[in-house]
Order: structure tokens, then sequence, then C-alpha cells
């Protein structure tokens, strides 16, 4: 496990999340519900990306820790904003699980986008 690519994978999804917010605010509807689809999908590409990118020895390694993290932080702070709002221990408990599950997705999708970052850094006598 390498330190800097995973903070940079953070940093890099961290940076994307609110441009994504920015950008679905100014368009709003006025644009196909593919394209906004495309749009969400910029934090963890570019997070994984940049991951995989900035790795040396383990870059898929370092992606699915990227996401897994990044997943955490997410979930963690929807979770705080839901306890607020919920009273019964049936709903917190359901949304243990949702938070799991979201975590999981997040560490694959990290773990794919850094793939792709991996294959970009490597020359192109090798491919």
């Amino acid at each position: 496990m390498e330190r800097n690519p995973i903070l940079l994978g953070l940093a890099a999804a961290a940076i994307a999340y609110p441009v994504v917010k920015l950008v679905k605010v100014t368009l709003g509807s006025n644009i196909a519900d593919i394209l906004m689809e495309a749009i969400s999908n910029l934090p963890w590409l570019a997070g994984g990306f940049v991951a995989g990118y900035k790795s040396k020895f383990s870059p898929l390694k370092n992606g699915a820790i990227t996401g897994a993290l990044y997943g955490l932080i997410f979930c963690l702070i929807g979770i705080v904003l839901v306890s607020t709002q919920t009273y019964g221990m049936q709903e917190k408990i359901s949304q243990l699980g949702i938070a799991a599950i979201a975590i999981i997705k997040f560490s694959f999708l990290f773990f794919l986008a850094s793939a792709l970052g991996c294959v970009q850094k490597l020359p192109r006598t090798v491919l």
C-alpha cells in the first residue's frame, strides 16, 4: 500500500465531487439523463484514475483502498446526517447496511478506474 497515490486519489475525488454538484446545479434539467449520469461518475473516475496513475507497485490494490476510504468517508457523513433525522433503531441499522454496500461499490469502481490510470501510465511500446 502506497500512501501518496491513495491521498492523491482521495483529493482528486474530493475536488471532483463539488465540481459535479456545481455542474448539476448550473445545468439543471436542461440536459439528458444519460449526460447527467456521466457527469455523476466523475468523482470515482477521477479518484481511481489518479490512484492508478500515481502508483508504482500495486495500482489496483491502491485504487480499491482509495475507493474504500472514499466510500467510508462519504457514508459516515451520510449516516451522521440521517441519524439526526431518524430516531428508530431499525432505520439506523438499515443505514449501516446501505453504507456497507456503498463502500463495496466505491471500492470496486475505484478499482476499475485505477486500471485505466495504470494502463495510461505504461509506455506505448508495451501495449
